[in-house]
């Protein structure tokens, strides 16, 4: 609806670019959730190799 808005208080500016405009930002939202997922996932692997090489020290 924000789009649409926009769209309508701004009569000059063109279809085209506000529609490339909207799915450049989509793409970067994705590619920035994305990127932050796989942070966090690598986050998660090296927390639990950790956890696996303090229980082997443990263990020893």
């Amino acid at each position: 609806n924000a789009v649409g808005t926009e769209g309508n208080a701004n009569i000059g500016q063109g279809i085209g670019t506000q529609a490339e405009a909207v799915l450049g930002t989509e793409a970067e939202g994705i590619a920035l959730e994305l990127q932050a997922m796989q942070t966090l996932e690598l986050m998660q692997v090296s927390h639990f190799l950790m956890d696996k090489k303090l229980l082997h020290k443990l263990e020893l």
